[in-house]
């Protein structure tokens, strides 16, 4: 089978159709916490408007306009958020790729790159400490068969001898069971491409506020089987759309 990805709608493919990405799987889980998050980015922007005294709110119109900008705070918050999330993402990958070109993990500080000095360098500290080597960086990685796929942002041999996939998050916390899952649908799709056996995940955070924390999973089957039941979940949820029942119904109809 033919396998690709295309950067610019971000889809996978196979055959030519697009397969369904992990993160979209992952999707199906509640995020209950988002809810009330949004609400206060909305409420910080009404207060912020209150506060300046520019806006002159008797005005219906002007009034409008400052409630549509309070509806969409949470959208703009994504929207820098996920800037900042791409541009350290590049740098991390950029940083994994010379080590692995260069053959040694080495400290920012000692790179010729400026540009990587600040945005990556607490990463770089815990790679000395703890990584022996790494193995890649941004692989796509697929399952013709489940017709799924995902890029992995990296994996590593640590300096305890062991096999660990890993993935990069720019959030504030690592919550809930998301990450774990997204980590361990990399594993699964990685051995299942014929990659040796992992022995475990990492996770890896850096804020944008400079904060910055790993946490390591060793469990494996049952977040396999918790991913699979996504999947499943998905699966239906997609099935169950009006417009593909739609046209089941008209397939049957024609029979």
């Amino acid at each position: 089978m033919e396998k690709s990805f295309n950067p610019a709608t971000h889809k996978y493919l196979i055959d030519g159709k697009p397969a369904t990405g992990v993160t979209t799987i992952i999707s199906v889980l509640a995020k209950p916490a988002l809810i009330g998050w949004a609400a206060r980015m909305a409420t910080e922007y009404m207060e912020n408007i209150i506060r300046k005294g520019e806006h002159d709110l008797t005005d219906e119109t002007v009034l409008l306009d400052v409630l549509d900008g309070a509806k969409n705070a949470h959208n703009k918050k994504k929207e820098d958020a996920g800037t900042h999330g791409t541009d350290t993402h590049a740098l991390v990958e950029e940083y994994i790729k010379a080590t692995i070109r260069d053959g040694v993990v080495f400290d920012i500080a000692e790179d010729h790159d400026a540009n990587l000095f600040f945005p990556v360098r607490k990463f770089a500290h815990w790679a000395i400490a703890n990584v022996d080597h790494f193995l890649f960086a941004e692989r796509q990685m697929y399952d013709t068969e489940r017709f799924i796929a995902g890029t992995a942002d990296f994996a590593y041999i640590g300096k305890d001898g062991k096999k660990y996939m890993a993935d990069f998050k720019t959030s504030s916390g690592i919550y809930g069971i998301d990450y774990w899952l997204q980590v361990t649908a990399y594993r699964m799709l990685a051995e299942g491409e014929g990659d040796e056996p992992y022995d475990g995940a990492t996770v890896v955070r850096m804020g944008r506020d400079g904060s910055f924390e790993v946490q390591q999973l060793n469990e494996y089957l049952l977040y396999k089987e918790a991913f699979l039941a996504c999947l499943m979940l998905y699966r239906l949820q997609a099935h169950n759309k009006p417009e593909v029942k739609e046209k089941t119904y008209a397939k049957k109809s024609t029979n």
